[in-house]
């Protein structure tokens, strides 16, 4: 009877031993998910630590010559590292109601409204205007050359003569436009988002161009004569006023005196359009939220059966010093292997991504992601692997005391 009882028990502890290595596996894992994916933190950290501007300049190194001049990498690099900030905090601001709703915190979701309060309106377009600063980043570019590089040799050289005169001249007109464009931006973007994400059915601006008409025949009339063009510095007042009078006179006047907006402007299905798309990306959130509803339930469950698991073994041994030895060798058995599986297991692939045909920024951000992924399991290791000994050591101390007892 004793032999058969001593069966019994070792049969219940090797099953429940193995069960509860494999929740450990299991909870690894899905510790590792909810710590991290189904994280709004995890994700904003991780979009936050991104040089989008350093991204971009290793990105478009790896681009032939002929597709991006340095003039143009300059450029668009500068604009990144300016808006980066904000972007960022608005991704944030949009990414938080996204994952609070599929992890099941919020009931329910409006893509259109998040988009509306967090991107989509004249704060943001606003802000936008203001870190691009227009002046201080013209005051660096050459625009002949770069419009030059965005149009293509062969665009640019067909060009007038006339019109490539007056391309260095853009610079001192946007830059005295800027506040007014500014102003026209944000008084007029929220009536066209309400239009375009279906918060109302029509749409009918209309923007007076007179300033743009009256700063252009101004600034232009005045710079020429100032600066004028190379080849025609040569020439006398009188000969640059015929020339001016000739070709650039009344140039603000072919401008209409009013810009009509309406929703012809954006095509007569675009804001069906938006609406499909907002609603197509929201049915993916709706599934998403179910089998998350699925893991969220299963992740609570299954710390309840480890709890339910390590009781059990307790209670069969019903010996504090066996029971934590016991207890202690099952962590240390599952958290040894898995630490040092998660150390070479990054190793591996870091030297896989070194010798891949990627930029190195971009192989600094990948490592560094996987690093911070996997972070989560390596704490829960590292705690699991002090635990066990902790357990062993209590075992050893608890027995002698014990025994001198």
């Amino acid at each position: 009877m004793r032999v058969l009882k001593g069966c019994l028990i070792s049969l219940s502890l090797t099953f429940l031993t193995l069960i509860l290595f494999i929740s450990l596996t299991v909870f690894g894992l899905a510790f590792t998910l909810d710590r991290t994916v189904l994280n709004a933190g995890f994700v904003t950290s991780e979009i936050n630590k991104v040089d989008a501007a350093t991204l971009a300049e290793g990105l478009s190194n790896q681009q032939s010559t002929d597709e991006l001049s340095a003039e143009l990498k300059s450029v668009m690099t500068e604009v990144i590292s300016r808006l980066q900030p904000l972007l960022k905090e608005r991704m944030g601001d949009v990414i938080r109601p996204v994952i609070s709703y599929v992890s099941g915190s919020s009931q329910s979701l409006d893509m259109a409204s998040v988009l509306r309060d967090n991107v989509l309106n004249s704060d943001f377009v606003s802000s936008v205007w203001d870190r691009l600063d227009v002046p201080t980043l013209l005051s660096g570019i050459d625009t002949s050359q770069l419009v030059k590089e965005i149009v293509g040799d062969n665009s640019f050289d067909e060009l007038p003569q006339n019109a490539k005169y007056l391309l260095p001249y853009a610079d001192d007109i946007i830059i005295n436009l800027n506040p007014w464009i500014k102003e026209q931006l944000t008084t007029y973007a929220d009536p066209i988002f309400d239009y375009l994400l279906g918060r109302t059915s029509t749409l009918n601006v209309d923007v007076s161009l007179s300033p743009l008409k009256s700063n252009l025949e101004n600034t232009l009339k005045t710079d020429f004569f100032n600066s004028p063009p190379s080849d025609l510095s040569g020439m006398s007042q009188a000969a640059l006023e015929q020339y001016y009078n000739e070709n650039y006179a009344g140039l603000a006047d072919n401008l209409p005196a009013t810009l009509h907006i309406d929703q012809s402007t954006f095509g007569a299905d675009s804001q069906a359009n938006i609406n499909k798309a907002l609603s197509d990306a929201e049915n993916p959130l709706k599934q998403a939220r179910q089998y998350v509803g699925y893991f969220e339930l299963g992740f609570k469950l299954l710390i309840v059966l480890m709890i339910l698991l390590i009781l059990g073994i307790i209670l069969i041994y019903h010996r504090v010093r066996a029971a934590s030895r016991h207890l202690g060798i099952v962590f240390l058995v599952y958290a040894i292997p898995e630490y040092v599986g998660i150390i070479v297991g990054q190793n591996i692939i870091k030297a896989q991504l070194a010798h891949q045909q990627i930029a190195a920024q971009v192989q600094k951000i990948m490592s560094k992601s996987l690093s911070d992924f996997m972070s989560p399991l390596s704490i829960l290791c590292i705690c699991l692997i002090v635990l066990g000994l902790a357990l062993l050591v209590l075992s050893f101390f608890y027995r002698k005391g014990k025994a001198t007892s």
